[in-house]
């Protein structure tokens, strides 16, 4: 993203782990959101048919902003897919106790009693793995991690 690099401690990896867990769903609403639009965009006549319309000059073309409008949902959707491809993949190397007690906190905004009884372990027990799978994707997963804080800090200011 350029500039210098800003090195950050365990603890705010860690934090950013839980962060983008907590966004999840916002990530993938906002990306139904961008694939219903563009389908609402691909389906009127001059872009669906590819009619090409000339260039008009005019600094408001009806088709050149609803192309451009396109193409920027197309790019938005691509990154808002890769973010979500890669939080599954991070989960998936998760055990599946780790995976399941942070989908339920943090994706799924659960309860720790509710978690604990779902589970079968005491409270502090979850709360225990919760923290070692976190400690964990930090530890193995911090670029991944911050690619994906550095593209939602950009796209939650222009989403």
């Amino acid at each position: 993203m350029g500039g210098m690099m800003i090195l950050k401690t365990p603890r705010e990896i860690q934090k950013d782990v839980e962060n983008v867990l907590k966004k999840y769903n916002v990530i993938k609403t906002k990306l139904e959101y961008y694939n219903m639009k563009y389908n609402e965009i691909s389906e009127l006549p001059a872009i669906n048919a590819g009619i090409k319309s000339g260039k008009t000059y005019k600094f408001n073309s009806i088709t050149e902003n609803i192309a451009l409008e396109d193409i920027e949902m197309k790019d938005k959707s691509l990154i808002l897919v890769f973010i979500i491809l890669t939080i599954d993949s991070i989960l998936s190397s998760l055990s599946n106790i780790e995976k399941n007690i942070l989908t339920m906190r943090y994706i799924e905004k659960h309860k720790w009693r509710y978690i604990s009884k779902k589970n079968n372990y005491s409270i502090r027990n979850c709360q225990r793995i919760a923290s070692y799978a976190i400690e964990k994707i930090a530890n193995e997963y911090s670029n991944e991690i911050e690619e994906i804080v550095a593209f939602l800090s950009h796209f939650l200011r222009t989403l």
